[in-house]
């Protein structure tokens, strides 16, 4: 009988197990049926010839332990208390017939993969590897970019393109104006000059590590935004609703969009006017934002975002594809 009960709860855990006994006239409880587990014995392990370590957490970002694996059936064969170089190798040493580790780049891993077993082949396994590879590559994109658009160009058309006025939303174009954009243009400047990084960053009053990133392309490129349930696709309902209306209230003009198909919470609505500099009801007493400091002696007008639209009355707001 215990075997049975066991056999139950392994395969559906401890409520489902104790529901489906009692349904079938045996009445147990789900902590009796955790003790059959707890007195079970470990079923023996098989030669091991291929195994894959990584950490789990018993609470993340705070504690960790070290899960191995059996790569030929796919079980688990041991967890360890701790992801430390020493409790793996100890493990490994009672395992002399291991030829294969699989394990990710930590380094307290490859020192106790190499003490512990210092015969077998280390493998990084194929998910760290293509993360590690997708992040490399996408620095090279990002450092090569002008030269790979210079390579590709003349294939592509001969003519020097000239960017509409009216650019659709989520194509990553280069950026033209802008606070960034200004920004961008001047860390140029000044590292043309041959100032460091971190003369830069004091001078305009910026994190080093955002120089050093910025530093590191050659073209400034827009944000991308998407289409689907951005508040930039219903910018003409909101517009045509604020000339006829203009003491229309948030949550009116919330009830009106949702009608139109509009897919965000009043909260998202709230924010996106908000970003867009657009003010309904009580919030169009509000003062606009003050002038942005750049560096030292130096102010940035409000006006970074991009050219105002003088035709959105009461209020101007920025064309959703310039870059912040």
């Amino acid at each position: 009988m215990d075997e049975r009960l066991l056999t139950t709860v392994l395969e559906m855990g401890g409520k489902s197990a104790e529901r489906v006994c009692n349904s079938l006239s045996m009445p147990i409880s789900d902590s009796t049926l955790l003790r059959l587990i707890n007195k079970a014995p470990l079923p023996p392990l098989d030669q091991l010839k291929a195994v894959g370590v990584d950490d789990w957490a018993y609470k993340k970002r705070d504690r960790y332990g070290s899960i191995l694996v059996n790569l030929d059936t796919g079980k688990i064969v041991d967890l360890l208390p701790d992801r430390e170089e020493k409790s793996l190798e100890n493990w490994l040493k009672k395992q002399p017939e291991i030829e294969v580790i699989t394990r990710d780049r930590y380094h307290k891993y490859v020192r106790g993969a190499t003490k512990g077993a210092p015969n077998a082949l280390q493998v990084t396994d194929r998910w760290h590897l293509l993360k590690n590879l997708g992040e490399a590559v996408k620095r090279v994109m990002i450092r090569e970019y002008s030269r790979l658009s210079n390579a590709i160009a003349p294939k592509t058309n001969s003519r020097q393109s000239n960017f509409p006025e009216a650019l659709p939303a989520g194509k990553r174009l280069p950026a033209t104006d802008g606070i960034i954009k200004q920004r961008f243009d001047e860390m140029k400047k000044l590292q043309a000059k041959g100032m460091s990084i971190s003369g830069i960053s004091r001078v305009l009053s910026m994190n080093r590590t955002t120089v050093k990133k910025y530093l590191s392309v050659e073209v400034l490129m827009r944000k991308s935004y998407r289409e689907k349930g951005m508040i930039e696709s219903y910018f003409n309902f909101i517009k045509q609703r604020m000339e006829e209306v203009p003491a229309i209230q948030l949550n009116t003009l919330w009830a009106e969009l949702r009608e139109q198909g509009y897919p965000g919470a009043y909260s998202t609505l709230s924010e996106a006017l908000a970003y867009y500099d657009i003010r309904l009801g009580k919030k169009k007493a509000y003062k606009k934002r003050p002038a942005h400091k750049v560096g030292k002696n130096q102010i940035v007008s409000t006006s970074f975002r991009a050219k105002v639209s003088s035709q959105f009355s009461p209020n101007a707001f920025w064309i959703p594809w310039t870059w912040r």
